[in-house]
């Protein structure tokens, strides 16, 4: 602990082919590199544990506008680009003819425990009820999720009501998830329309360590949150980012924190 007193710098950052390493105080592991290209090989270092599953945390996945789907995920489009800048990983994929729009996925670390992705598209052509699907893979040791209810607590995704648990914001989120845009293939998904959340916070709490991973957004910026149901291997959260139409010509923002928490017995 002692060496990281003495930096001016919150996150260490290495640059390689196709990936780039990272270390806060905190947390380890790298940024890209394998077919998910989120966060993988994290290491909680108080405590040793692993926290990623093996397609990634944070990991930019499926991309919609109405009732499409632009090839199978982000990580499987050609011509990415990743750098440094500053304290921040950049990861950016130029425009296609089959893919109008720009798109940017920033990493930063603005705590030892916390991880803020920032995804920004600018639109060639109108993109309507445009979707950038993020997904958090935990590992094996996060075995359910909660998401955050009006009353302050966090329900669960019981495998008796479905695989695939969405929760919507409100009654035009619903209309999103259920326009088409799902029914794509590879791995077409059916949801079961859950409560609409409180808030966008969606949590995993470790099975036997003192840990727990929260993943937050604002209204503004996530229209649902997706869960595999509670043990389901994927072990997953889902933000569902932006849910409205990007004009020709404009760009916009959306942003998910994950934080690391250490929890009393």
């Amino acid at each position: 602990n002692d060496q990281w007193k003495k930096l001016n710098t919150p996150v260490h950052l290495k640059l390689g082919e196709y990936s780039c390493e990272f270390e806060t105080e905190t947390l380890k592991g790298i940024v890209g590199g394998y077919r998910f290209i989120g966060l993988n090989q994290v290491t909680h270092k108080p405590s040793g544990e692993e926290l990623a599953g093996g397609n990634g945390l944070l990991t930019v996945y499926r991309v919609f506008t109405r009732n499409r789907r632009y090839g199978q995920a982000a990580y499987s489009w050609k011509g990415r680009k990743m750098r440094i800048d500053g304290h921040t990983i950049l990861m950016r994929w130029p425009a296609t003819d089959a893919r109008p729009f720009d798109l940017e996925a920033r990493y930063s670390f603005p705590k030892p425990n916390l991880v803020k992705l920032q995804v920004t598209v600018a639109a060639k052509k109108d993109l309507t009820d445009f979707e950038v699907q993020v997904g958090t893979y935990f590992d094996k040791g996060f075995p359910s999720a909660g998401v955050l209810m009006d009353d302050g607590k966090f329900v669960s995704s019981p495998a008796k009501l479905g695989t695939w648990h969405a929760f919507p914001r409100d009654q035009r989120a619903k209309g999103v998830i259920g326009d088409g845009r799902w029914n794509h293939g590879p791995s077409p998904v059916e949801f079961v329309i859950r409560t609409p959340f409180a808030s966008p916070v969606s949590i995993r709490r470790h099975a036997s360590a003192n840990l727990l991973a929260t993943l937050k957004s604002t209204p503004a910026d996530c229209f649902a949150i997706y869960t595999a149901h509670d043990r389901e291997p994927h072990y997953s959260n889902y933000n569902a980012l932006f849910g409205r139409t990007i004009a020709k010509g404009e760009s916009a923002t959306a942003a998910v924190l994950m934080i690391i928490d250490e929890t009393a017995e």
